[in-house]
């Protein structure tokens, strides 16, 4: 058999892979785009693989089945158990899993009936707006995203994304009011100074006469932003505080949508999502590398948005998955997320959780102690410790 027909070897479960997920029509095409993907994965590998042998070759592909069929097996069951869903979390994973493999229309669909039926459900109103958003279809994520702010008037980032849609639709006066809230909710929000420099750049590019405050207010709110996320105190920031001060409002705008475009290649709140997804992929079992891969993405971000709580979170599950010795380090990362965002109830679970692991440790090891042999003398001098 040849190296490309081994290749090709992978396509000939596709049955197979049909018959895990013959739950119904829309299973069937998310199978075929993974499989796809699979398939494309593997293609790519033909520069290095043709130096493998014959024998190597095959466990590869026989390792990439066993992968892909487990993952297919898993998110066609997190599709049965988002039909049926109560837990937003649960509906929000599935339709980012969705809209991820490019079945937009369903994941529209799986938010829409799920927040016809839980019209308290914040968190998918607010998906439901960034996968609008993402779409440009900007009325509809307006209208999701002041479902969302309406629920949950103190998230920051609603706000946020509320005053994104807006100013894409050039309601500049409104947006920046949006922003500014969003920064008095959250002092830590860079972005929402960022943002709300930008609304006022375009509004002054378009609005006639300018506003003689206009500069100073941009400089603030950027300088705002540059004391919160040092990262973005570089070149093209140095030329739009030049742009700024010259008034050459166009020019600044469009160096400004540069610098949060390339801030922003991905929606932070996508890559918790993504994290959240792998885990359910997995069943909580992710191999300890991509457990770190997913701990310096996440680092990463936080360094770039600090003002997240759900990034913190998400960090210090990721660090708790690496076992016991690790949960130390997990702790300061719940406490930040509810710094961040006093009302997020998962944070404050997830740190009881750890403490209380840390505390049963810190018995055990109490108790070891209390078990092993010591010198009369110390005994004594313990018990005068306790007593004094």
């Amino acid at each position: 058999m040849s190296k490309i027909q081994l290749s090709e070897k992978i396509c000939s479960t596709r049955y197979e892979y049909h018959l895990i997920s013959s739950v119904n029509t829309f299973s069937n095409e998310i199978v075929s785009s993974l499989f796809k993907d699979g398939v494309e994965l593997f293609a790519k590998k033909k520069s290095y693989s043709a130096r493998w042998s014959e024998d190597k070759l095959t466990r590869q592909i026989q390792h990439e089945h066993h992968e892909l069929k487990a993952k297919i097996q898993r998110l066609v069951e997190l599709m049965k158990a988002a039909a049926a869903a109560t837990n937003p979390r649960m509906v929000n994973v599935a339709a980012q899993a969705f809209f991820d493999y490019h079945f937009t229309d369903e994941a529209l669909d799986l938010l829409n009936d799920f927040v016809g039926r839980h019209t308290q459900a914040d968190s998918c109103f607010f998906r439901l707006g960034l996968f609008n958003y993402q779409l440009k279809y900007f009325s509809d994520a307006t209208s999701c995203f002041q479902q969302a702010v309406g629920l949950k008037p103190d998230y920051a980032d609603y706000r946020n994304w509320l005053g994104k849609s807006l100013l894409e639709a050039g309601k500049y006066e409104e947006s920046i009011n949006v922003f500014l809230k969003a920064t008095r909710i959250n002092v830590y929000f860079a972005e929402g100074y960022l943002n709300c420099g930008l609304a006022w750049l375009q509004q002054g590019k378009s609005v006639k006469p300018v506003d003689e405050m206009l500069s100073k207010r941009v400089q603030s709110a950027l300088e705002s932003a540059c004391k919160l996320q040092p990262v973005l105190q570089n070149q093209q920031m140095s030329e739009i505080f030049v742009a700024v001060k010259k008034q050459e409002w166009e020019q600044a705008a469009d160096k400004m949508k540069e610098l949060i475009a390339r801030q922003q290649t991905q929606n932070p709140m996508v890559i918790v999502e993504r994290f959240w997804i792998q885990c359910l992929l997995t069943q909580n079992q992710l191999p300890v590398s991509e457990i770190h891969d997913h701990i310096k993405i996440l680092s990463r971000q936080i360094q770039l948005h600090p003002g997240y709580a759900d990034l913190n979170d998400a960090l210090g599950i990721a660090y708790s998955m690496l076992g016991i010795s690790y949960l130390q380090e997990a702790d300061p990362f719940f406490r930040t997320a509810m710094q961040r965002n006093p009302q997020f109830f998962a944070a404050h679970r997830h740190q009881k959780l750890i403490r209380n692991e840390l505390r049963g440790l810190r018995l055990l090891v109490d108790s070891l102690q209390d078990l092993s042999p010591e010198a009369p003398e110390t005994r004594q001098k313990k018990m005068r410790i306790s007593m004094s």
